[in-house]
């Protein structure tokens, strides 16, 4: 289709912006700011089940499954993909809460914030409620190393928090 095809046609060389939107997708800035926040989210549930599987795996049963055992926190092998799910539920749950908070900082204090009480809400039901029903050989050195777990997932989940919404924060 030549210039005089399109001259022809009432559209001039000086006015080309009439057939943008035959090559440029429109997005209203609603859209765009709901494509953003999308985008967010689901960075942010990636990071946290990027962060936590390997970081689980690794830490309860590849460096210290033998102390793991040894405190009772295995009953038989360990379902692996039921682990993965409940990673993945808390990475979406912790992603849409995100945007919530309410810290009294922006960008990587608020990131760190968000992360610091969510541990501290993962510590109580994973640390403190384990020993609170369970009798544990050792139970200080239990407390001490899931706690330390918990602190790194957590430092890297609030690492990740804050380099995803660095802009939004």
């Amino acid at each position: 289709m030549g210039i005089e095809h399109l001259r022809c046609c009432g559209v001039s060389k000086a006015t080309p912006n009439r057939l943008a939107f035959l090559t440029e997708p429109t997005i209203i800035p609603s859209e765009l700011d709901t494509l953003g926040k999308t985008m967010k989210l689901v960075l942010t549930a990636s990071a946290y089940i990027l962060i936590v599987f390997p970081l689980a795996i690794g830490w309860h049963l590849g460096f210290f499954r033998e102390k793991y055992v040894a405190f009772g926190y295995f009953e038989g092998e360990p379902n692996v993909l039921l682990g993965l799910a409940a990673i993945v539920m808390q990475g979406i749950a912790l992603a849409l809460i995100y945007p919530h908070f309410q810290g009294n900082s922006a960008g990587f204090v608020r990131a760190f914030q968000f992360a610091s009480l969510m541990g501290l809400f993962f510590w109580t039901s994973h640390v403190l409620a384990f020993v609170a029903k369970n009798t544990i050989p050792n139970c200080a050195e239990f407390m001490i190393m899931e706690s330390a777990y918990l602190i790194i997932q957590f430092g890297l989940f609030g690492l990740a928090v804050g380099l995803i919404h660095r802009s939004s924060t």
